[in-house]
């Protein structure tokens, strides 16, 4: 059965599916002022880890996740020596950084409602060679998502932020169905829209 026209996948950026026999290594942090804690930078790291998974059939023993506790992660270079170094030792191929930029999540009512935003940069390096892989152009690609109300609490919004960017990174490196190329909570860039209307 030929999928329709909304069904049929989106050309992907950068086919990482090609390289799911190699280690990637999977590391987030923040930069100072971005107002991140660690806690959501662990969910962060976790859900991209899962999507590389799920979505991009990679063996689990073939994604490293780094521990967010374990690590200076506050680092002001975008991408610098630091994890490069952490993942060549951890035997990796492939370095996927993830750099939040901006984290907002505040309470907005005594029934523990939130709202939260967050903005982040991301990267896939080739570790071989120290060259980025995708985006094509660019040393790195930005993402945003905001969730306007959730009234289930702080963990659940962390989570639909989480989701909301790992999605939008990971959909640029497989063939993702465009009926599902966009997710609700994320925040779309004029050159985001463009990427979905161009494939």
């Amino acid at each position: 059965i030929n999928p329709s026209g909304s069904e049929a996948p989106i050309k992907p950026e950068y086919m990482l599916r090609d390289h799911k026999n190699e280690t990637i290594y999977i590391v987030t942090r923040a930069t100072r002022g971005s107002g991140t804690d660690l806690d959501y930078l662990r969910i962060l790291t976790v859900s991209i880890s899962k999507k590389i998974v799920d979505k991009i059939r990679f063996p689990s023993e073939n994604v490293i996740m780094e521990d967010a506790f374990s690590q200076n992660l506050f680092d002001v270079q975008s991408i610098g020596k630091m994890p490069e170094q952490r993942a060549h030792k951890a035997g990796a191929h492939l370095l996927l950084l993830t750099e939040v930029q901006e984290y907002e999540m505040n309470k907005v009512h005594a029934r523990n409602y939130y709202e939260g935003k967050v903005a982040v940069r991301s990267a896939l390096i080739d570790l071989e060679t120290n060259t980025v892989l995708w985006p094509v152009k660019g040393d790195s690609k930005k993402f945003a998502a905001e969730v306007a109300l959730e009234t289930d609490g702080r963990k659940v919004a962390n989570g639909r932020l989480s989701a909301a960017i790992a999605h939008c990174i990971t959909r640029s490196l497989y063939p993702c169905p465009k009926s599902g190329y966009r997710c609700a909570d994320e925040k779309q860039s004029v050159q985001n829209v463009l990427d979905g209307i161009e494939n």
